[in-house]
């Protein structure tokens, strides 16, 4: 994918879910792995509160604006639902080489991982999906 493009895209997505309320949000799959030969994006979206996972959704894509200039799947949990699937084996695998987008962390090397050394979502880690 063309870098600038890849990039107006992930600024929009970001965009968009920060003013719906996003408290975190994390780009992962091929994207976040290698930009440059990544077919679309794939977002993961943690928003405040306990609304089941099926509101969340329905909030984000019906507020979505389709004119992302490339693919863009995004998955949006509220804090609640997150700790219903947050330690699944699909969670788990496409975390591990997750990057942080909203809010913004240090430069520091692990900043970028949610999981290092493949361990489990742990509450109060910057740089790891929230639990509660």
């Amino acid at each position: 994918m063309e870098k600038s493009r890849f990039e107006q895209a992930l600024k929009k997505v970001v965009e968009m879910l920060t003013r719906l309320g996003a408290a975190e949000i994390w780009l992962f799959g091929s994207a976040a792995q290698s930009p440059d030969s990544a077919m679309d994006i794939d977002i993961l979206a943690i928003f405040h509160g306990n609304e089941p996972y099926k509101a969340v959704m329905e909030r984000v894509y019906s507020n979505f604006d389709l004119t992302i200039p490339v693919g863009c799947d995004i998955i949006a949990h509220s804090r609640a639902s997150w700790q219903e699937v947050k330690n699944l084996p699909f969670w788990q695998h496409a975390l591990k080489h997750a990057k942080r987008l909203f809010p913004p962390v240090d430069q520091s090397p692990e900043a970028d991982s949610p999981h290092s050394k493949s361990r489990l979502v742990i509450e109060g880690d910057a740089n790891e999906p929230a639990n509660g």
